[in-house]
């Protein structure tokens, strides 16, 4: 393989960020890290583009018994002699341990997941979030993405919109309800200033948007000009569409918006 092609090492390196690379390949290419500068960077790069996004998971310690449960499910770690004659007992307790191990990776899996489609679609099938430029089938164009996560942290809506563009996507990722009488009002966050209304995002009140359903908002201005120092973003229902600084209602959806160029 020819690894003097820029957008060959970029492609890998976006790969090997998320996870996608097969077991063979990720080894491959982390010799090729320790021998090719220019595949460390692109690595580094992709953690710094996509680190951000990470951001809203709340971290959570796992107790010392998962860990316990852990090592002996994966290192063959032996059960005590007095432990390992209560086998009713110890499946009782090893249930517990699993639930809670369920409990600890539900939020982080559900944003892995979140995290991958939304890259990932992105990277395939870029002319779908970010239209109206040509498209380059090697690189990502550059953008800034969106993703707004509820209170658990789950990743409901994705927002992309070209750099210099003015049409704001939005991609469903969990069932999103705008309650009936309301409507879904995105807004920016800025550091040190009050949140501002970005726009009303067209999903009915009263209705359920599906995952995979589609929007679009037209933006008063480009992308460059409104997002470029907004940190974050934030969804919230309101009952009619807000005049300029006026304060938000509690926020539904909340989370990082990130420069991916």
């Amino acid at each position: 393989m020819n690894y003097d092609r820029p957008p060959l090492i970029d492609h890998l390196a976006a790969a090997y960020v998320l996870g996608t690379l097969s077991a063979r390949a990720r080894r491959r290419f982390e010799r090729l890290c320790r021998t090719l500068p220019s595949a460390a960077d692109a690595v580094r790069d992709w953690e710094r583009r996509l680190g951000g996004l990470a951001e809203p998971v709340p971290p959570v310690a796992p107790s010392p018994q998962l860990w316990h449960t852990i090592e002996r499910r994966t290192l063959g770690v032996r059960e005590h002699p007095e432990t390992a004659r209560q086998p009713e007992a110890r499946t009782r307790r090893e249930r517990s341990e699993s639930s809670r191990l369920g409990d600890w990776l539900r939020p982080l899996l559900g944003f892995a997941c979140g995290l991958l489609l939304a890259v990932g679609l992105v990277r395939l099938y870029p002319q779908g979030f970010v239209p109206g430029e040509p498209v380059d089938e090697t690189a990502l164009p550059a953008s800034y993405i969106g993703l707004l996560t509820n209170a658990e942290g789950q990743p409901v809506l994705l927002a992309s919109i070209r750099r210099h563009g003015r049409e704001l996507q939005f991609k469903v990722l969990k069932p999103l309800t705008v309650p009936a009488g309301k409507v879904a009002v995105l807004w920016a966050l800025a550091p040190n200033a009050a949140p501002a209304v970005v726009g009303v995002v067209p999903f009915a009140g009263g209705e359920t948007a599906a995952p995979l359903a589609k929007a679009t908002l037209t933006l008063a201005g480009s992308a460059e000009q409104l997002l470029s120092n907004v940190p974050k973003l934030a969804l919230s229902f309101e009952s009619a569409p807000p005049a300029a600084g006026a304060a938000p209602s509690p926020f539904a959806l909340e989370g990082n918006c990130v420069k991916l160029w």
